[in-house]
């Protein structure tokens, strides 16, 4: 799972697209996103929320369909939708371990033009897919956070935190990550142990996998303890699971935040008030916007303005770090329905000739108020 409130600075690496024409004057782009969850977690009803905002401002007809949570529900999903009638104009989901395959074949044979977003593909269904436009022509486009980076840069956070408070002493680490099956786990992991082999006089205990559950997480927390008392530092792939780690580490009298340091993913609701209070020490996230982007970006495909000639059709978001410093600030302007002041209009180029670049960082959004 992740959890989120933002976006930072955005690498595009360019691979060429699939050019539609103009979309006839008064028609409704229709769109059907797999929510690959069902309703009530977090991250995804974060992330649906943006997405929706920014389709009743670019009158795009979005329709959310759950999937549940099941291995194989979105992909079963995806065959529906891509078989019903009328099918969307586009279909946005996220790349499913071993059924991207099967969800592109199905969006191939029925002509639906695809847009997958926030995972990465892993490199055994790469080798099987390619790229965007490679393989599956109607496969149009991917846009999916940096989890190497994002993985990397919460453990440098938390490791200097340990060094700070506990200067000369070797910086035990544990890891609790998602699930084995998952390319944001398998990448943040990557992260985790590159910031490790770079950070002197450091010590990766143990990464266990958890399945992104924080009590399976607070589980195997408390056993990584008891068989690494010494560890000072607890990175998450989630904040939920940091979460989880929190509540084990306070059952055996540590205090985080004082002689552990503990952090998560997502910019959750949870994990933010956590950062005030001082429990968790950071939080990676901005992931959670790219349902939104994915609007912006159809809704000027449709039009005629291919975004794959400005950004490239496979495009990496970079996430940022919430902390103590900066959590009540970020807080402040992201407060309740704050998605739907964005004026979503001013990201397009088609709607606005004059935008040299696409422009997704946190400073744009901040700046996109309809007020």
């Amino acid at each position: 799972m992740r959890t989120a409130r933002a976006v930072a600075c955005v690498v595009w690496v360019a691979v060429s697209g699939l050019y539609v024409p103009g979309a006839h004057a008064g028609e409704k782009i229709r769109v059907t996103f797999i929510n690959p969850d069902k309703p009530g977690n977090p991250f995804w009803d974060a992330l649906t929320e943006f997405m929706q905002a920014a389709a009743s401002d670019l009158d795009i007809d979005l329709q959310v369909r759950h999937a549940g949570g099941g291995r194989f529900s979105a992909s079963n999903l995806a065959q529906e939708i891509l078989q019903s009638d009328p099918k969307p104009d586009y279909l946005v989901y996220i790349p499913q371990v071993r059924e991207i395959g099967r969800t592109l074949q199905a969006a191939e044979a029925a002509k639906v033009r695809s847009f997958a977003i926030n995972t990465d593909v892993l490199p055994e269904d790469k080798i099987l897919v390619g790229a965007p436009g490679d393989t599956y022509k109607y496969w149009i486009g991917h846009m999916f956070p940096n989890d190497v980076q994002a993985g990397r840069d919460l453990a440098l956070v938390l490791l200097r935190e340990s060094r700070a408070k506990y200067p000369g002493k070797t910086a035990q680490v544990i890891g609790v990550s998602g699930s084995r099956d998952s390319a944001a786990a398998v990448d943040r992991n990557t992260g985790l142990e590159s910031a490790v082999s770079q950070f002197e006089n450091t010590q990766l205990n143990q990464i266990v996998f958890a399945g992104w559950d924080p009590q399976d997480a607070q589980l195997r927390t408390a056993g990584l303890l008891k068989r690494y008392p010494q560890t000072r530092v607890l990175w998450a792939a989630s904040d939920a699971m940091a979460l989880g780690m929190v509540t084990a580490a306070r059952a055996q009298g540590r205090t985080p935040g004082s002689d552990v340091f503990i952090g998560g993913v997502d910019w959750s609701d949870a994990g933010l008030v956590a950062i005030a209070q001082g429990d968790l020490v950071a939080s990676m996230g901005g992931h959670f916007m790219e349902g939104g982007w994915a609007m912006v970006l159809l809704h000027d495909y449709h039009h005629g303005r291919d975004f794959s000639s400005a950004l490239g059709s496979t495009i990496r978001s970079e996430m940022q770090v919430i902390h103590k410093g900066n959590v009540l600030s970020y807080r402040k302007s992201f407060s309740g329905k704050y998605a739907d002041a964005i004026d979503f209009r001013k990201f397009s180029r088609v709607l606005n000739p004059g935008l040299k670049k696409y422009d997704f960082s946190l400073k744009a959004v901040l700046n996109a108020s309809k007020q």
